[in-house]
């Protein structure tokens, strides 16, 4: 049954969508794994601030940097992110009081915050699988604090402008550049270039490129293959099986290795957090059939889980000493007996 407010639009409004109980039903559940990612990495957010503030009372400022590798700078822009796609799911609790969505500046912020969000996620794990990769595979990059500086700005700069132009451009009409989706506010179906451009492109660019250079990651770590280098350079380079790795002195490993489990568990679950989501939004761009809303739900409350799942596998996770290094800061949830050892000492 829809809203009584409904009675108050015409039919066939394109900027307003009224949801019957079903629907209110899965925006609702939706809506609380928004909740739960935006509570999540709250609390990480929580530590890491409570850990600088001990941090700086207690031991010597050369000794500690908020940032100490790469991966560091990754990490904290990917929570921030999952942090505004988390936000942007709370903005359901409007509709969900009133019954429908509609347009207006509550809508368009809605869809600034999620656009944002999703795009930012999206694009700090590339930048994570990437550099992650040239890290462990050519053992380049793990001190190159100022490259992930760098390319966070241009992230944040893509997604921030994006659809802040898009929203102060596109504003009035038919021609808004946020519309109801139509269970939520998003980029409106008519403008399929920002959506492609704005977001897809990089989610679908995310999930493949992960898998791609993890694969041969996970070869390396598991033992299977090693790389040695032919010169000077790191792009000089050859891949031998384990047998000749042994003859050269390399050592390997029999069976695959903790760090490669863990280090594969990222990427496989931003490709499975994506993919519900990635399906149902390909049937609809394409315009092949219509997409079931409990589908629509169903994907948007697994892809909602991305700040849960980021948040577990940098808690959970910890892979190894190696590998724990390049998350080092973030690593530190509870260090009060590490400082307390430094003070004594």
């Amino acid at each position: 049954m829809a809203s009584p407010n409904c009675a108050l639009f015409p039919p066939g409004d394109t900027c307003t969508t009224c949801l019957s109980r079903g629907q209110s039903i899965g925006l609702t559940v939706a809506t609380v794994t928004g909740v739960i990612s935006t509570l999540a990495v709250s609390v990480v957010f929580c530590l890491v601030i409570k850990n600088v503030i001990l941090y700086k009372r207690l031991v010597p400022s050369t000794e500690w940097r908020l940032f100490s590798s790469p991966l560091d700078v990754y990490m904290a822009a990917l929570l921030f992110f999952d942090f505004c796609q988390g936000v942007g799911k709370v903005f359901n609790v409007k509709w969900l009081n009133e019954g429908l969505v509609q347009c207006g500046g509550y809508c368009t912020a809605q869809g600034i915050v999620q656009q944002i969000g999703e795009t930012g996620v999206a694009q700090s794990t590339l930048a994570i699988a990437v550099h992650t990769f040239i890290i462990i595979f050519f053992r380049e990059g793990g001190k190159a604090v100022r490259t992930s500086v760098i390319v966070v700005i241009a992230i944040g700069l893509f997604v921030f402008l994006f659809p802040a132009i898009g929203a102060g451009v596109l504003r009035d009409g038919d021609s808004r550049y946020i519309t109801p989706t139509p269970y939520w506010c998003w980029l409106s179906p008519k403008h399929i270039g920002a959506q492609v451009g704005g977001e897809y492109f990089w989610m679908w660019l995310s999930a493949f490129v992960s898998l791609a250079l993890y694969i041969p990651l996970y070869l390396q770590l598991a033992g299977y293959i090693n790389v040695t280098w032919t010169g000077n350079h790191w792009w000089q380079f050859r891949i031998v099986r384990p047998e000749r790795s042994k003859d050269q002195g390399i050592l390997t490993s029999s069976k695959p290795s903790r760090q490669a489990f863990f280090m594969l568990l990222y990427p496989i679950s931003y490709f499975f957090l994506v993919l519900p989501d990635s399906v149902v939004r390909w049937i609809t761009f394409t315009g092949e059939m219509n997409t079931p809303s409990s589908a629509t739900f169903f994907a948007t409350t697994v892809f909602g889980l991305s700040g849960v799942v980021n948040v577990a596998l940098l808690y959970f996770g910890r892979p190894g000493k190696e590998i724990r290094k390049l998350f080092s800061f973030f690593f530190r949830m509870q260090v009060d007996h590490v400082i307390h050892r430094i003070v004594i000492a």
